[in-house]
């Protein structure tokens, strides 16, 4: 089935919605993640244009969550930021962050850096998938806010409609 979609002959015409479908998706990993007792913090531009398949978004916010959740000391920052061609989604959280030599291998399909944590080393790799059927970019950086991991991603809007869903 992803690789139909990836393919095109599988699309949707569900559009992310980023106010509820991203507080759904904070709820569920409040549940995940309880003992934590993360605090989410969230910056939604208001009016943003949703034009971005409902499903690979929630992958992509999905994978990037459940990341710096399992990461993070309890904070959890969500930036999303409408600009005029592009929409900007910037992930921060509280956790120890990357060394810079790591940045490329965090990337890769089943490579972890931390085996004790649980997890298959896939995350990162399907949204760096995701980001590029798009022809979006994605940083990855150390937060100076709030001292953890900090992943921007830019997806442009242009051509967007006439884009495969990778989901």
């Amino acid at each position: 089935m992803n690789r139909a979609r990836l393919a095109g002959s599988i699309t949707s015409k569900n559009n992310f919605n980023f106010d509820s479908d991203l507080c759904d998706l904070i709820d569920t990993l409040k549940m995940m993640y309880q003992e934590k007792h993360i605090k989410f913090s969230k910056t939604i531009d208001t009016n943003i244009q949703s034009i971005f398949d409902r499903e690979d978004i929630l992958e992509l916010l999905g994978n990037l969550l459940d990341n710096a959740c399992k990461w993070c000391k309890n904070e959890v920052a969500i930036n999303i930021i409408q600009k005029e061609k592009s929409l900007k989604i910037v992930i921060v959280d509280d956790g120890g962050g990357i060394a810079h030599k790591d940045i490329k291998t965090i990337q890769q399909r089943g490579i972890r850096l931390d085996e004790s944590i649980e997890g298959h080393g896939l995350g990162l790799g399907i949204v760096s998938d995701i980001v590029e059927c798009y022809k979006g970019n994605i940083q990855y950086s150390n937060s100076k806010e709030l001292g953890g991991l900090k992943i921007s991603i830019s997806l442009p809007y242009a051509g967007i409609e006439n884009l495969p869903s990778i989901i």
